[in-house]
């Protein structure tokens, strides 16, 4: 790429989308990180096996989002070089908070493990966020 948008809203969706998934694969380099790298206060076990289960939780508003119905019009807005009618930009946003949802888990795992979690448990939320991740491409998802 030159630096630029990409044009085709297809296109853009899958450099979104490994954007976010770069988010979730350096989420695992910091798990990683402050497992065998830093050296953590002892922190507080209930507080961790809370965090563990709002990560399990979270990752229930993938579905919920992904099953989002359609939106509906045809306008079209932007630049002139990259315009996307309602729907297509409905689509995109629903892509992008679903991709956030995805990476939710993940982002709890790093909190669980800071406040003194097992790391199996920290790299479970953190498969749960790839896992999400894979199923929402943006040639596997709903396309319009």
């Amino acid at each position: 790429m030159n630096g630029e948008l990409p044009t085709d809203h297809r296109q853009l969706r899958r450099v979104l989308w490994l954007a976010m998934l770069g988010a979730v694969l350096l989420l695992g380099g910091v798990i990683y990180f402050l497992h065998q790298v830093a050296e953590l206060p002892p922190g507080d076990p209930v507080l961790a096996q809370i965090f563990f289960y709002i990560g399990l939780a979270s990752a229930l508003g993938f579905p919920v989002i992904s099953s989002l119905g359609q939106g509906g019009g045809a306008g079209r807005s932007g630049p002139p070089r990259f315009r996307q009618t309602d729907q297509e930009q409905q689509a995109t946003a629903r892509l992008l908070i679903g991709w956030a949802a995805a990476e939710m888990p993940a982002t709890f795992g790093v909190v669980h493990l800071v406040l003194g979690g097992g790391l199996g448990q920290a790299l479970a939320l953190w498969a749960i966020s790839l896992v999400l991740m894979g199923l929402a491409r943006p040639d596997s998802a709903r396309q319009i």
